[in-house]
This record gives structure tokens, sequence and C-alpha cells, in this order.
């Protein structure tokens, strides 16, 4: 017996047990109740004994005094409203996100909702009756609702999401004898400390998972710098965890900040955590030097410190050297930047790249020199679009933000420039392109890919073109490329033949010298089964001939070791693409020619499994090319079938084509309205007429004999079919 099956004999139990316990009282109404939930109202029906989706009385609803609906997988309890006398209702362990059906059901003294999906409780606030109530295990955050429940006896709210507990303290019914659980909660300092042993001063039992603040980290805020007696940007912010594994942050934890050196003053002095766990002020900075500031937590004999540290400012460094630098391209030295401190008490300790759009294609040395990372190219500019100047990408002037800073330590302070470097032309032609890469293609036997690196260019941007020949011609063929991809293919070669290929540089400044010649040879296509070098009829039948085999060879056109209904795809394929370019009458001529082929073997019978299924590849793959001399409707397959048949058919001519279907008194089952059909051969599951065994509305149709009508243009035949079910 399933959970199912025993929890449905416990509501059903409940159920007639709860109907009998108020059998006297007069009926309500003769209204239905409206339960979308189809699992309780599938357990509601089997508990009294109706259909599953039968209609639930409102008056049988009103008769309950407690109900149980456990384990059923239930997301909604709507209507549940209408059961207005319960005094007891257990749903728990199910899937229940909203509960408000139950705020109408004042009645109830006990309510179980336990392990379900519940964060808002609101619902409850006016069940005021309630003497047990469960909510462990949900997605509790907050529990206001229950502060006015002061009937409580016992309260269950483990396994939640809960912090604050004041609700609780707030209920003047809890007190002695009562019983509260609220372990596996995040509960907070003051929840824990403060609200809890207030309950239990009143003599309630209370459970909980206690916690205590075991770790006080920094968060942000320190090493920060600012100018005298300013706040500082950002605040001190700490962050306390309990010793949980893993550790969880802890709410409500009171954490004493305090100066302890250098002066300044704080935003506050003690300061709780909040929900995540973290407390922050934020220091104003005193006049001179380092400014240190101290977070404190104590509890329970221990203390938790960590010390955040700020300074102040000294005066900023002043540049003195010009801020636009002209340099010729193909060289990386830009110049030397140059500040001051007018600070005695510092000097400038080094400068760096900070900033600008075209930092990063820069480097500066501690003593200020500035050079390109790689030699700039005047024609083709690298500077990027700058906004702060504004300045336009792509024309020789690149933006850089140099800072210098002096001091140090605590004393260190920044100042920045910002610098317009300019790149002039020098004029230069690229260099020959070493010998190219020649490789097969072997996918496309008359193809060959050209690949080459780049040759050293110092001027304007490369184009490429390429001449190819035969090893044993003399003239060269201009290739018709022409770009600046270092990759490209050579197409319609020779197949098995070997070619001499180089490749030509130039800009506008003029042409490299021709590289020297790379080498390579063209591919067999994988689908010339005899090597021919031409893929034909008789590569087709090699490998319907050996489909299955355990001895390939060649006929494995794919490579997976298995000649199957890929290979004989793959060399169809190629058949048809060699024969492109040719009249349609020639593809059809070659598909009568492979037809017949096929059923001279069926005639010849003694075909092994191996043949008739590669026999069966290539039939499916030729119908599209076969014209049938007369319009035939052919036996629909399998049949007798369950739950589905294919009609298979042939037509002469091009014709809108439908199959209509009828059961044997005569009524329209189903209408396939395939549409205008070219004239053809349909016969296999790809192609043919399908029908899945279901009517017009989708339904399955019952078992028993139909007749179908295959309508073509003037053509029309009937047929006879059976579903077995």
């Amino acid at each position: 017996m399933t959970i199912y099956d025993k929890m449905t004999k416990i509501v059903t139990f409940i159920l007639i047990l709860g109907v009998v316990l108020l059998a006297g009282a007069p009926p309500v109404s003769a209204m239905n109740v409206n339960i979308p939930d189809a699992n309780l109202r599938r357990g509601i029906n089997e508990a009294i004994g109706g259909a599953a989706d039968a209609a639930i009385p409102e008056a049988v609803m009103r008769g309950w005094t407690f109900f149980i609906a456990s384990h059923l997988q239930i997301r909604s309890i709507t209507g549940m409203e209408k059961a207005i006398n319960l005094t007891s209702l257990n749903m728990s362990n199910n899937s229940i996100a909203n509960i408000s059906a139950v705020s109408g059901l004042t009645k109830l003294t006990s309510l179980d909702m336990s392990n379900n999906s519940i964060a808002n409780i609101s619902a409850v606030s006016r069940l005021t009756k309630l003497t047990t109530l469960n909510l462990g295990r949900n997605r509790l955050t907050t529990i206001s609702s229950v502060s006015g429940l002061t009937k409580l006896k016992t309260l269950r709210l483990g396994n939640n999401s809960i912090s604050d507990i004041s609700p609780l303290v707030s209920n003047t019914g809890l007190g002695t004898g009562d019983w509260v659980n609220l372990e596996a909660n995040p509960l907070s300092y003051a929840s824990i400390y403060t609200h809890i042993p207030a309950l239990k001063a009143r003599g309630a039992n209370v459970g909980f998972t206690n916690r205590t603040p075991t770790t006080l980290t920094k968060v942000s805020g320190d090493a920060q710098t600012g100018e005298p007696s300013t706040a500082l940007t950002n605040p001190f912010v700490t962050e306390v965890k309990d010793g949980a594994t893993p550790a969880t942050t802890f709410e409500g934890v009171p954490v004493t900040f305090a100066v302890t050196a250098g002066g300044g003053t704080l935003s506050a002095t003690s300061v709780a955590t909040d929900a995540t766990g973290r407390a922050q002020v934020t220091l104003t900075l005193g006049t001179t030097g380092q400014q240190t500031v101290t977070a404190t937590v104590t509890h329970g004999g221990q203390t938790l410190t960590q010390t955040f540290t700020a300074t102040v400012n000294n005066v900023p460094p002043t540049f003195t050297s010009a801020a636009t630098f002209s340099v010729a391209e193909n060289t990386t030295a830009v110049g030397t930047v140059v500040s001051t401190d007018t600070d005695t008490q510092d000097s400038v300790t080094g400068y760096t790249l900070t900033g600008g759009a075209d930092s990063a294609k820069f480097s500066i040395t501690n003593a200020g020199v500035l050079t390109f990372a790689a030699a700039p190219n005047y024609e083709a500019p690298g500077d990027l679009v700058s906004t702060t100047p504004a300045n336009a990408a792509g024309n020789n002037e690149y933006i850089v933000v140099v800072t210098a800073t002096s001091g140090t330590s605590a004393r260190q302070a920044t100042a920045t420039q910002t610098l317009t470097i300019t790149v002039t032309d020098v004029n230069e032609v690229p260099g020959q392109p070493a010998i190219p890469t020649v490789t097969s293609v072997a996918a496309t036997p008359t193809n060959l890919t050209v690949s080459w690196a780049e040759p050293t260019n110092t001027g304007p941007t490369i184009t490429y073109n390429l001449r190819y020949r035969k090893s044993s011609e003399v003239s060269w063929t201009p290739s018709n490329y022409a770009g600046t991809d270092r990759r490209t293919t050579l197409t319609g070669l020779a197949g098995g033949n070997t070619y001499e290929v180089q490749v030509l540089a130039k800009n506008v400044e003029g042409d490299s010298p021709w590289s020297d010649s790379g080498t390579g040879a063209t591919a067999y296509h994988p689908e010339d089964i005899d090597s021919d070098g031409d893929v034909d009829m008789a590569d087709l039948v090699s490998v319907v001939n050996n489909f299955g085999s355990a001895t390939p060879g060649r006929n494995d056109v794919d490579g997976d070791n298995d000649v199957d209904a890929a290979d004989i795809r793959a060399v169809f394929a190629a058949i048809l693409a060699g024969q492109a370019a040719a009249a349609p009458s020639h593809v059809a001529r070659t598909a009568e020619t492979l037809q017949a082929y096929v059923q001279q073997l069926k005639q010849d019978g003694m075909l092994d499994v191996n043949l008739q299924r590669g026999l069966a590849v290539l039939e499916e793959l030729l119908e599209p090319f076969l014209v049938p001399e007369e319009t035939v409707l052919l036996r629909n397959y399998p049949n007798p079938f369950n739950p589905e048949t294919w009609f298979p058919y042939e037509l002469s001519s091009s014709a809108d084509v439908t199959f209509a279907i009828y059961s044997v008194n005569g009524t329209l089952v189903r209408l396939l309205s395939l549409g205008y059909q070219s004239a053809g051969v349909y016969r296999s599951q790809g192609r043919a007429a399908y029908w899945d065994g279901r009517n017009a509305l989708g339904e399955s149709v019952a078992s028993g004999i139909y007749f179908y009508t295959f309508t073509a243009g003037e053509f029309s035949a009937t047929g006879k079919l059976l579903i077995r079910k």
C-alpha cells in the first residue's frame, strides 16, 4: 500500500468522524464548493466516497469538525474557508504557500501547517481560539500575527527564518506550562538574551538554538584617507557572526566604537548589528596624522575587537612638465614627466598611469620616464575615444592620465595630469610574407586551405593576394582572394593533385615580393568509394550492399566504424550535389534507375537483414524524386494499431490531399488536411500521412473498426483500419 493510499484511508476516517459529530446539524446550503486544487479535491472525494472530480457540497464541508490532509502534495487550500465548523485542521507536509482561506475558521483550536512553503501568516491573527499552532519548517521571517493569540498552549515555529520574537513577549497569554519551539531559527541577540528570558520568567518552556557572538570582522572602510576635519567617504563596517557551522551573521548585537588614537569624532559610539549582522559608524577626521578607531563586542566575559585606521592627507604635488608630447611612429620613447611637492614634510616618490582612454598602451617609471608599450603605427592608429578630454578615436592622439605620489604611509598624497601624445608619420612598405601553409580539406576534395603569418609591417593596413599552380605547371593562376585575413580557401581545384601557392602583401605605400611557395595536395572525396574521381551510383550501390558490414573499409563514409544510414545519405547527397547543375529530368532518371535496382534485388529474394535495412534507407531517400504512373492509396501501417498509424500513398500528379476518418456509424472522427502535395511517392513515415489515434478535440478514440477516405484531386479511395488497445 502506498503512502498516498494510507493517507487516503486516514483522511476518509477523519472526515467520516467529523461529519458524524455534526450529523444533526441542519443543511446550510445545496451549493457546491470550488476546490481548484486537484489533489485536495481528490482527497476529499475519496474520503466521502465521491468520484475524483465530483462536486463537493458546501453542506458537507460545514459538517466537519476536524480534518487531516497531509502528504498529498496540495498547493492551494481555496475552498477550505467553507469548513467553518472545524475545530482541528492538519494540512502539514504539502506545498501550500497561501493560507488566507483559514482566516475565517474562527472555531479552530488546533492548526498544523508545518512542512509547507508559507511566508505570510497574517491569516491566523483572527484565530483567537487556537491553543495549538504548528508552523514549523516553512519560510517565516515575521510572526507579528501571533501576538494576539492569547489562548496558545503549544506553539511550534522551528526551522524557519525568524529573527525577532518580540511578538511572543507581547502575547500576554504565553506563560506557565506553555510550550514554544523556536529551534533552527536565526534568532537575534535581543531575542535570545532578552525576549526568551522574559518568556521563561513567565513560566513558558522555550526550545531554541542558542547563539553567541563568536567572531567580529572588518567588512569595509579600513585604511581610508581624507582631508583634515572632514568626514570620511565610507563608514567603518563590522560584521558579527555566531559559532555555528557554517557561521551565520548575528542581528542585534551591540557593538561599541571608540577613537583610540589621533583624534577625530564618530557618528555614534554604540550600534546594534542590523539584519545582515553589520554595524557601522562614520569618522570625522582630526587635523593631523593617523586616526585609530576600535570596534568592540563584549559578551559572557569574552571581548572581540577590530581596529580601523584612517590618515589625514598631505598637500598634493604640482606638475611642472608640459602636458603634450610628439613622437615619430615606430619608436617607443615619449619623454619625462616632472612634478614637485611644495610640502617640505614630503617629496615626490613616484609616478603611475591611472587613467585615460589609452593608458594600457604606455608604461611609466618611478622617475617619470614615459614610453609606448609597443611602437605606434601612424597608418593604423590605436588611440581610443576619449570623453575627458573629448578626443576622437584613430587620429593618432593618445590620452593618458599620470598620477604623481608624494609622501609615504599615512602622509601619502597624489595629483594627476592628463597628457596628449601625438604620433607623426614615417613611410614604409610591408616585408615579404613567410612560406604559406597549404592543407587539404577532407570534406571537399577540390579545396585547399591556405594560411600564413603576418609579415613585418610598420605601415598602413596590409591586404593580401594569392596565386597558385599545379606542381607540374609553369604558369601561375591568380586567386580571386584580396583581403586582410591571413587564411582563405582555394576552391574548384582538381582532386588528388599537388599545388604550389604563393602570397603577396601590399599596403598603400607599396607591395612586398611574392613569398616562397608552400605546397599541399587535394584529397579524394570520401563519398567516392571506388576512388574513380566521381561520386555516382556505383558508390551508392557499394554502400547499400555493405550495410552493417563488420569490415566496412571505404564504405564507412563518416568514419564511425559502421556502414549505416548516415553513410547511404552522405553518398546520395553527394550524387545530388554533383547533379545540381543538371536538368531535373536527369535527377529523376537517376532516381528511377536506383529504384529499378532496389526492385530487382527484392524480386531476386534471399536478402539478408542488413541488405534489407540498407534498401529501406535508399527507398526513403528516393521517394521525393519518383513520380508514379497513377495515383494509388496503399494500406495503412501498422494495422491493427495503437495508438498511431501511417497512410502511405502515391500521386501521379500534384493535388490537394485529405484523409477523412469515420466511425462505423459514418460519423467524421478526424479530418487530416495535408494541403497541396507535389506528385511523388509518400510511403515512408517521414512522408506518409500520420494519425495519432485522436479525434478533432484531441481525445483518444475508442478501440474498434474505423474507415478512412483518401482524396487527391479527382481521385478518391477508402480503406478500413482497426484500433486495438
